[in-house]
């Protein structure tokens, strides 16, 4: 299992590229369907950075969602009759994803829809149509996902913004040529240097850049780049600037800024300058392609991370103790 990652994400634009012309009415179909009840976006490992996200575009619309993981779903089996879920995945096939599907299937969910970017996934064939179950499945250009499923992330984001744009007319959903001109501004790896040297990192967040934060800790955990704490920019304040007290020469933090948190970040900065080494990363826009953009920059921090371990995130060397747990069935 794996895929250099370097060229995983040299395929982005093609990615991208394929999004803008795909057709994303099963997508609208549900969220049509859907749109008076509560939603569950759910997801694992990198598909739970991509629930996050969802969380944030679909709330942004005036719908009540929340991201989780497949063994957080039990907890709403009382509700399940009156609200609806979007069920991410990038290959469709690992247990996790294709035990939810029969779960919510059974209990008669309002609406549900498998998100699945692979084509004939071993999840299409376990779909029962009905009212309330749409399947949509996508071929991502570049094929089957290295071990980080970059192209899928990206690709499953930017289609549920496509059809949110398709449905609302707002520009914040709209997908800009930017990735198809390769009009990516990668950023500075000697200004990330020291942080990546750190055994762990505070990832400041909020608002739009927490789905990037959520997906920058899942990547460097699963490749074992290093720890990551990620904490919202006020909540740090509240004792979790403890750690820096004691721990500040094996401690970076970094901050992702959103337009929104411009201020604050400034502020903590200010305060915390010559204490710690402290970097940022900023998106200029708030907007989807502003969010997409972020994206790409943590994919770029994996990427040097692992070139100051010497390993390809796209492709580890997995234990076998690795597969039996990723195999492992739970049924909800």
């Amino acid at each position: 299992m794996g895929k250099n990652f370097r060229n995983e994400l040299a395929q982005i634009p093609c990615t991208y590229a394929a999004v803008m012309h795909e057709d994303v009415f099963t997508i609208k179909k549900f969220l049509d369907y859907a749109k008076n009840t509560p939603i569950l976006l759910i997801g694992s490992g990198g598909s739970f950075s991509v629930a996050v996200a969802a969380e944030y575009l679909l709330r942004r619309t005036g719908l009540f969602c929340k991201a989780i993981t497949p063994l957080e779903l039990p907890e709403y089996k009382n509700q399940l009759s009156s609200f609806s879920a979007i069920l991410f995945t990038a290959g469709g096939r690992n247990p996790d994803t294709r035990n939810t599907y029969k779960y919510l299937n059974e209990l008669e969910i309002h609406a549900i829809l498998t998100l699945c970017m692979s084509k004939n996934a071993p999840i299409a064939k376990q779909q029962q149509a009905s009212l309330h179950s749409m399947y949509f499945d996508f071929s991502v250009p570049s094929g089957k996902d290295g071990f980080l499923a970059v192209n899928s992330t990206i690709a499953s984001i930017a289609l549920l913004a496509k059809a949110l744009f398709e449905i609302t007319n707002d520009n914040f959903y709209s997908l800009s040529n930017d990735f198809l001109h390769n009009n990516i501004a990668p950023i500075e790896r000697s200004k990330m240097q020291n942080l990546l040297k750190k055994d762990t990192v505070i990832v400041l967040h909020g608002g739009i850049t927490t789905s990037v934060a959520y997906d920058l800790e899942s990547k460097f955990s699963e490749i074992a780049l290093g720890n990551i704490q990620l904490v919202d920019f006020r909540n740090f304040a509240h004792g979790r600037h403890y750690w820096i007290s004691t721990r500040s020469d094996t401690t970076a933090i970094l901050m992702l800024v959103g337009p929104n948190e411009k201020s604050i970040a400034k502020k903590t900065f200010c305060i915390l300058e010559g204490k710690i080494i402290c970097e940022s990363l900023s998106i200029c826009e708030e907007n989807v392609t502003g969010l997409l953009k972020m994206f790409v920059d943590i994919f770029q921090l994996v990427s040097f991370a692992g070139e100051e371990h010497n390993i390809d995130p796209g492709c580890p060397k997995v234990a076998e103790f690795g597969r039996k747990l990723y195999h492992l069935s739970y049924n909800p």
